[in-house]
């Protein structure tokens, strides 16, 4: 078998090698020409996948090595009969922590209480419902949204959402149906706003009415700070508007390691199962080049003494994913030529990012309500002796 991949899946090599001879591409560059005699596709966000790109190819199996699926013709190909997998969840734990991430810096430089912010949520799947669950077991009130399952309408985003201090958006990208998500955050939603909050967008750039949001946020008495992971046009960004936000990063809210991984494994274990269907001819059994983590090899990290509690999580934090770090990566190249190719080279050069499971968090006795504060975000702990 012939397999084409996008450059930024990892570990291809380690789970495919089995199955055929891999090519790797960008995958902005993937064209139809490059598919003509080509098995399977594994691709990434970026690669819109439709007749245009398939038509008169000998693709039989797609995957996609992430959540969303707007980029995916599923009806096309359920008719030409090409067999389909995305990765739901994958990454759904890397986005969680970057919205922490991002929560976090901004109490911080506004000098604001974790403890007594509102968060309203919206969209409550794979990701915001993880966080939802997340940001209320560490005592924060939040509201959530999502129309789907029953919370909230469909056309009228609730009071208690609309004045939270923090408005995250994880809804996937739809243009039609019963909850058109397509330019959700307009006009009308930002003039309901009351100033002083935070607006995260790490789902779908087009959710987002960025025209609007510019226009917005360049009036004298706008007063909300906004984070933006993703954008419309991308790799095309809106320079004026990437220097409004309050961070801007080039849509790798995703894109930790360990999430990536989770990804190629859901994409391999897919074939896997048409392989034991007879579908395919290729290997019968799975192949789980995962990494494995023992406590000796996690990355400890050490609370002072005198931290007080929102210093000390938002150091562990800072020290496992800085956030800063990409916007101010990002942010530099606002007057570059080359945006869009230096976007992208962004994304395909990403560090390693771990998460914060990979993390151990040694603390004194006396730091024990705090352990239990940074566990239930994910790192690991141990009591110094």
């Amino acid at each position: 078998m012939r397999i084409v991949a996008d450059e930024n899946i990892p570990q291809v090599e380690a789970f495919f090698a089995g199955v055929g001879e891999i090519t790797r591409m960008p995958g902005r560059e993937i064209v139809r020409g490059d598919l003509l005699h080509t098995d399977i596709l594994l691709l990434r966000s970026v690669t819109q996948v439709n007749s245009q790109l398939l038509h008169g190819t000998t693709v039989q199996f797609v995957g996609s090595a992430t959540i969303g699926e707007d980029h995916i013709d599923k009806q096309y190909l359920r008719s030409r009969g090409i067999y389909y997998s995305n990765a739901p969840a994958s990454n759904s734990n890397s986005v969680v922590e970057y919205v922490l991430a991002a929560i976090l810096h901004w109490c911080e430089v506004r000098n604001r209480a974790l403890q007594s912010l509102r968060v309203g949520i919206i969209g409550l799947g794979a990701i915001g419902s993880r966080l939802q669950s997340r940001l209320q077991n560490l005592g924060l009130t939040v509201y959530g949204h999502d129309p789907l399952l029953g919370l909230g309408q469909a056309h009228c985003i609730s009071p208690q959402i609309m004045d939270a201090d923090v408005i995250s958006i994880h809804t996937p990208l739809t243009r039609t149906g019963p909850c058109p998500s397509y330019h959700l955050v307009n006009g009308d939603f930002l003039s309901r706003l009351r100033g002083r909050q935070l607006l995260i967008n790490s789902g779908r750039g087009d959710v987002v009415d960025n025209d609007c949001l510019l226009n917005y946020l360049q009036r004298g008495d706008s007063s909300i700070d906004v984070v933006l992971d993703v954008w419309p046009r991308e790799p095309e960004l809106d320079r004026e508007l990437l220097r409004q936000v309050f961070l801007g990063t080039p849509h790798i809210a995703g894109y930790s390691h360990d999430g990536k991984l989770k990804a190629t494994k859901i994409l391999y274990d897919f074939f896997l199962q048409l392989c034991q269907q007879g579908i395919f001819a290729g290997p019968m059994e799975a192949c789980s080049p995962r990494e494995k983590q023992s406590e000796d090899g996690l990355i400890p990290l050490t609370l002072t003494e005198d931290s007080s509690p929102l210093a000390a999580m938002q150091s562990c934090i800072r020290q496992a994913y800085d956030i800063c770090l990409d916007h101010n990566n990002l942010y530099r190249l606002r007057r570059s030529d080359s945006l869009a190719a230096e976007f992208d080279a962004l994304r395909k050069n990403y560090r390693r990012r771990r998460e914060f499971g990979n993390f151990i968090v040694q603390y004194h006795s006396r730091q024990k309500e705090l352990a239990l504060a940074l566990e239930t975000i994910g790192f690991q702990t141990r009591l110094l002796v």
